[in-house]
């Protein structure tokens, strides 16, 4: 299997009021093709920063995070920027999906940046729209959609561009439980017929037991890892 991604002690320290602060303390990881990783621990223990570090958002204080081979930390910001776009799927706690958009339009958001022909692109929502249980809704507005909906919305337009990784900050937060259970199956099944790779920050227990691999966060360092 090939590394996706490779965190290498990485740290983030902050320095509020003259003192600093350590969010993140010399975690490493490395996440191999095909992997569903989760990082729990309690709010405060540093899973955010550490999926912000990995997903490139936001800079180590020391440590490396490669991208497939390649140095994140070496790239200029326009090259990073390149790399996110084209390896990286994010999906956020709060959907982040833009309300004047309709589900087709942001499905496709990525792909329109990456410059994907606008067939390719209608092809390739249709079809994903389909595989997370929104087939023949593409023209609906967030506003129209249920909290799960608009989060399946998030997971389409996060696996559209077939991203070596998707990043998933919480997913499940904002859902009731019958809801979220239902979004870990999809996101399960997309992993297990679709090979798409997935790291979570959570702290669901529902999310914890999907995981093959759950690593077990305190104050910003491994605590425990368990393979499941």
């Amino acid at each position: 299997m090939s590394s996706v991604v490779k965190a290498e002690k990485i740290t983030k320290t902050y320095t509020g009021k003259g003192i600093p602060v350590t969010a993140v303390n010399e975690f490493s990881l490395e996440v191999q093709e095909g992997d569903f990783i989760a990082i729990a621990g309690p709010s405060g223990s540093g899973k955010t920063t550490i999926l912000n570090m990995i997903g490139t958002l936001d800079n180590p204080s020391s440590g490396k995070v490669f991208i497939g081979n390649e140095d994140a930390s070496t790239l200029p910001q326009k090259k990073l920027a390149e790399l996110r776009l084209q390896n990286i799927g994010f999906i956020f706690q709060s959907y982040n999906l833009i309300p004047v958009l309709t589900c087709q339009e942001n499905t496709e958001f990525v792909l329109l940046l990456q410059g994907v022909p606008a067939a390719e692109r209608q092809k390739r929502v249709n079809e994903i729209l389909e595989i997370v249980g929104l087939g023949g809704m593409n023209n609906r507005f967030p506003r129209e959609l249920s909290g799960g909906q608009q989060q399946r919305v998030a997971v389409a337009r996060a696996i559209v561009s077939k991203p070596k990784l998707v990043l998933a900050d919480e997913p499940t937060a904002n859902l009731d439980s019958k809801t979220g259970q239902a979004l870990i199956d999809l996101m399960l099944q997309l992993n297990k017929e679709h090979n798409v790779t997935f790291l979570f920050s959570t702290h669901d227990s529902m999310v914890m037991d999907a995981a093959k691999k759950l690593i077990r966060l305190k104050d910003g360092e491994i605590e425990k890892i368990e393979e499941h």
